[in-house]
């Protein structure tokens, strides 16, 4: 490092005060780098050099070599002021810069010979000034590319920026968006999934945390800023994405070309137009993410009803030594397969798919468990019904829906099944408003899960009766866990043939709906006529019409409603519109009903007993009370009103208004 020596600092002043004679301070020495020459560059560019005290001392210790071991030294110093001064004043012409550097010397020490001349400096500060435009100019320009990743420039302009580089987010294979919220796939690890009670590498929709999305933005852009360096040049200095670039991508909620993701699928699957979903990644024609885990044999590609009817035999296969009630029994767990691997071809919602045993012991459990191997390649895992407690379940099918999860499997059901929540996810459109654990908000999210559940000798509510298939299971033991004699294996060794055999049985699983819906296309009258099912129409076109094709079998048989499990409140209703079109034939208000129906010293009593207790049933008397008030008898039947009930002779309860006052009565309905 060169250093100069100069005459002054605090001692100098302070001997100057005392009265110390001047010619002391010339063995008063005091160390100066270049960067304090910088500084008294600055100086000189601010005020003149001539006109600082401290400037002239040093030009003069310079030109006498009284600080240097080598007078030759002496130039280079004097030339690095030169440059240090251009360095400052970049734009200034070198002779200005040289001529008033030289007037400077001669100021201080005369008409001195040492002085360097003009042309000289001018020389040397010429050379310099062309270097520092040339780094200048070639500091200035783009950044280095490095032929993968765009470069997004920093700049005041922060909506700008973050356009930029949310154009460049959705270039990164692995971000999607979901419901105004950048989402990615994930792998549930080995310890979160027994936290969670889940299998293990189970593909998950995880939402982009900060820390996150600030890496994948260094994935798909490198971040630049302009920068002055201390000699007041500028260069270009890469940058991590700032945080107020990552939080305003991270909430601006409208991600052009970053896709949408809908779910995930872990087996090949069919399109709504009967194509196949055989190709890993994002498919941009449904929104499923395929991910999976096995290969799969070849599909079929014009597969005809004679492949359709042998991929239905092998789907029958895992089921044969589940004991069913009923021959369609065994269609539940098969149905419920063809949904799982099917769900991306089915618009709208789908049924959930229950097993109801009559004793423990008899295989439910372990049928969910083979319903998950088969149509995803791992078990199901299962959630505990909570019984009567409608925030819980609220709770637990808003995570399942903020996850994307495609299979929800309810164990050891008792009691009740039902309830608002639970009839809202089975029957929504594609779409769910979520309440989610710890959150005031309430957001919109897609929803394609398909539940499945078992438990012993449960009951569906009336609401929900119409929105699940039943596999009735029912064992001649007393104790059916001594049962042997299992044609495919007893417990593990029956899970781990479905494993084994879960390629195969998913590929007769796509084979069978392809094969029925190119028959459809070719011949559309050879679809069957099954009768309705409300919002499952879209399911019960594709999955039971396909059943049925190949089988002629209906799986809509298994509904409780089908089987004569009929709520109170409908048997009660059936009875009044039976019997009401006798008992008031042109109509009756509902406070002259309950004044006759409870006239114990009428014929009422003994000729209407059944029409007063189904009346009772809809609109039961308050505690001490013989008979139901009016207003609560009126809203009962409100709340059946126009419902049609019957077969052969459709009939629905309605009421017309005389003077302000409703008269109930019963009408026909033409077919």
């Amino acid at each position: 490092m060169t250093v100069v020596n100069f005459p002054g600092g605090k001692r100098a002043d302070e001997k100057k005060r005392k009265g110390v004679p001047d010619e002391k301070d010339e063995h008063e020495r005091h160390d100066v780098t270049l960067d304090e020459l910088r500084k008294l560059a600055t100086k000189w560019k601010r005020r003149r050099w001539e006109h600082t005290k401290k400037m002239a001392l040093v030009l003069r210790q310079v030109l006498n070599g009284e600080s240097f071991a080598v007078k030759g030294e002496r130039d280079e110093v004097i030339f690095r002021l030169g440059v240090l001064l251009a360095e400052e004043l970049p734009s200034a012409k070198p002779e200005s810069i040289s001529r008033h550097f030289a007037t400077s010397l001669k100021v201080m020490d005369g008409e001195a010979e040492e002085c360097p001349t003009v042309e000289d400096v001018t020389e040397k500060i010429s050379r310099r000034q062309e270097e520092l435009r040339e780094q200048s100019k070639k500091n200035k320009q783009e950044p280095p590319a490095d032929g993968k990743r765009q470069i997004i420039v920093l700049t005041p302009e922060l909506h700008d920026v973050v356009e930029r580089t949310i154009a460049q987010l959705a270039k990164h294979p692995d971000v999607f968006q979901r419901e105004a919220q950048l989402v990615r796939l994930v792998r549930v690890a080995e310890v979160e999934a027994k936290r969670e009670r889940m299998a293990p590498g189970t593909p998950q929709i995880r939402t982009i945390e900060l820390p996150t999305l600030r890496v994948c933005l260094t994935q798909v852009a490198r971040f630049f800023k302009l920068t002055k360096g201390k000699n007041g040049d500028e260069k270009w200095i890469q940058k991590v994405p700032p945080d107020n670039v990552v939080s305003g991508v991270n909430s601006h909620q409208q991600w052009p070309r970053v896709r949408p993701v809908v779910g995930i699928i872990e087996t090949p699957s069919l399109r709504r137009d009967g194509t196949v979903i055989d190709t890993p990644g994002y498919d941009p024609l449904t929104g499923y993410i395929y991910a999976p885990s096995r290969e799969y044999p070849a599909i079929p590609e014009e597969p005809r009803k004679e492949d359709a009817r042998r991929a239905f035999e092998d789907l029958l296969e895992p089921w044969q030594d589940f004991a069913c009630a009923l021959p369609e029994g065994h269609l539940v767990p098969l149905a419920a397969v063809l949904t799982l691997i099917g769900r991306p071809a089915i618009r709208g919602a789908c049924p959930a798919f229950l097993s109801n045993k009559t004793v423990a012991g008899t295989g439910g459990t372990l049928m969910m468990s083979a319903i998950g191997m088969i149509a995803q390649a791992r078990e199901a895992a299962v959630m505990t019904w909570r019984s009567n407690d409608d925030d819980e379940i609220e709770k637990i099918l808003g995570a399942y829906a903020m996850r994307g999860a495609s299979l929800i499997a309810w164990d050891n059901i008792e009691g009740e099944f039902g309830g608002a929540p639970l009839n809202k996810y089975l029957t929504c459109a594609d779409r769910v408003d979520a309440r989610l654990l710890g959150k005031s908000k309430v957001p919109t999210l897609p929803w394609r899960g398909v539940m499945i559940g078992n438990g012993n000798n449960f009951v569906t509510s009336r609401d929900t009766s119409r929105r699940v298939l039943v596999c009735q299971m029912e064992s001649e033991l007393e104790h059916p866990e001594d049962r042997t004699g299992f044609a495919l294996g007893e417990g593990d060794e029956f899970i781990e043939w479905c494993r084994e055999h879960h390629p195969r049985l998913v590929v007769a699983a796509i084979t069978l709906l392809r094969a029925y819906l190119l028959a459809r296309d070719r011949d559309p009258s050879c679809a069957p006529q099954l009768g309705g099912w409300g919002s499952f129409g879209a399911w019960r076109d594709l999955i039971a019409g396909a059943i049925f094709w190949v089988s002629g079998l209906d799986v809509m048989e298994t509904r409780p409603v089908r089987t004569g499990d009929e709520d109170e409140g409908t048997e009660a209703l059936r009875v009044i519109i039976d019997q009401w079109r006798t008992f008031a034939p042109d109509g009756i208000s509902a406070s002259d009903a309950v004044a006759q129906l409870y006239d114990y010293s009428s014929i009422a009593d003994t000729t209407w007993g059944t029409l007063r207790q189904a009346v009772g049933t809809i609109a039961p008397p308050e505690r001490g009370q013989a008979r139901p008030k009016a207003e609560t008898l009126g809203k009962a039947l409100a709340r059946f009103r126009r419902r049609v009930m019957g077969t052969s002779r459709r009939s629905r309860l309605d009421y017309r208004k005389v003077k302000g006052t409703r008269i109930w009565f019963v009408e026909d309905v033409k077919k």
